[in-house]
């Protein structure tokens, strides 16, 4: 919210109480134990906290009650993610299961090392290329000089470019490694913004947009099986990115923002943006 001075805010902070705060807030309607796990700007006065407080208690406890159990289930799910990471590269690293079963009996098993240029983030396992951009003038360009800072001029709108931003953005966040690589600079702007009045869904979870998603889900997974042989064998998905698409069938959205898709909008451009489109 505007004001004269700058902005007006208030966010609930769970961390501000204990639980037996909020169990006086909850169950008997304490308000000033509710009071406690709110903060505002300076132009929210007391009053105001103490109605909010009166007229949202369950959306303000439901909340609270949340963030608490996603902040007691921060490190498990951190834990559960080295977990995650270390068994897909353990199988990347060694051909997939059966590779792995074959270095098993012959005691030549790759082990994953977090931190170093073989070890790919679970995000990365998804869409597994690393070659987008393999011109013979890149490489001779580059030489044995690949960590230091140059400026390449692309031509705005060419393949060259396109495979060059997503091998950058691709390095960032798939491997720990590929953000020290500063030496691709590419001075161009290809950007296009567009204002929407409102948000796509605003209630996701209505009847609605329910629909909607779970189609657009299905067709993502068949999409997914059919990119192989219609586009090209370096559009075919792996079983992780497959099995991603599955899990969007019952939570729809999740596999609407992996990489998979937006290298692909990337690379094959306009002309087949309506193949890649959802509905």
């Amino acid at each position: 919210m505007d004001s004269s001075d700058g902005y007006r805010y208030l966010v609930v902070s769970p961390e501000k109480g204990g639980l037996w705060d909020l169990w006086r807030f909850t169950v008997w309607g304490d308000l000033e134990r509710g009071v406690r796990f709110l903060e505002g700007s300076e132009e929210v006065d007391e009053e105001v906290l103490y109605g909010l407080a009166s007229d949202n208690r369950w959306v303000i406890a439901v909340s609270i009650v949340v963030r608490k159990i996603i902040a007691f289930s921060a490190k498990p799910m951190e834990y559960s993610g080295y977990v995650v990471d270390f068994i897909l590269n353990l199988l990347s690293l060694n051909g997939n299961l059966l590779g792995l079963l074959y270095n098993i009996v012959h005691g030549k098993v790759a082990i994953p090392k977090r931190g170093t240029e073989t070890f790919i983030s679970t995000i990365g396992q998804i869409d597994g290329r690393i070659d987008l951009y393999r011109a013979k003038y890149l490489v001779e360009e580059v030489g044995d000089s690949a960590y230091e800072e140059r400026e390449m001029k692309v031509e705005p709108g060419s393949r060259a470019l396109m495979d060059l931003c997503i091998m950058a953005s691709k390095l960032a966040y798939e491997n720990a490694e590929g953000q020290l690589l500063s030496w691709l600079l590419i001075d161009v702007s290809i950007a296009r913004v567009k204002e929407v009045d409102e948000e796509p869904d605003p209630n996701f979870f209505g009847l609605r947009y329910m629909i909607p998603v779970h189609l657009n889900a299905a067709w993502e997974l068949i999409r997914s099986l059919t990119m192989g042989y219609t586009h090209g064998p370096e559009y075919k998905e792996g079983w992780f990115s497959i099995l991603v698409r599955f899990v969007g069938l019952v939570v729809p959205g999740i596999a609407a923002h992996c990489p998979t898709d937006y290298v692909n909008t990337m690379r094959l451009g306009k002309k087949r943006v309506v193949q890649m489109s959802s509905f």
